[in-house]
């Protein structure tokens, strides 16, 4: 079941196992929530969303929206793209806290050279906690750290746009 958030959601001391076998995966983006625009979803410490699969965007939580993260953990979620959580188009997601990311990741199989009649793919899987999906101009996504990112290999990738545009940039 996928939570959709229209209005605000604040989760507290909570446990969201979202299950990870086939009679369980969501077939939608965001495999617990799909927070959507307008929506706004805060991950609390003592949250965890783990153990779900989707074949869509967000493993666990797809954003469209606002995301709150002063703390909770997100692991051991599966998703085409955005493992842990997708960032799309015009969202926003703000880390203040001590979030914890594992074990989330993405699987891929691509044709990475063509040589004559020979075509050589590769595959295999990849940690990707935060993806943020990249828009050209003022609608794009944004991500906001006052905190850190813990846990074995909390990665956030970035999809650059044809012809990113960078407004201001605080590292």
């Amino acid at each position: 079941m996928v939570v959709l958030v229209q209005g605000s959601l604040t989760l507290g001391d909570i446990t969201l196992d979202g299950g990870s076998d086939k009679s369980r995966s969501a077939n939608t983006d965001g495999g617990v929530f799909n927070v959507q625009s307008g929506g706004t979803l805060t991950v609390g410490t003592g949250s965890t969303i783990r153990n779900s699969t989707t074949t869509g965007n967000g493993g666990a939580i797809y954003n469209a929206g606002t995301i709150n993260l002063p703390g909770g953990t997100i692991s051991n979620n599966k998703a085409n793209t955005g493992a842990g959580i997708y960032l799309t188009q015009g969202s926003r997601m703000n880390i203040s806290g001590n979030p914890t990311f594992n074990g989330n990741t993405v699987s891929f199989s691509e044709t990475t050279a063509t040589n004559g009649n020979e075509t050589v793919y590769s595959s295999g899987t990849a940690e990707q906690d935060i993806y943020i999906a990249g828009y050209s101009g003022t609608d794009a996504a944004s991500l906001h750290v006052t905190g850190n990112l813990t846990g074995t290999a909390g990665s956030v990738w970035v999809w650059a746009a044809e012809n990113p545009q960078i407004g201001r940039a605080h590292v």
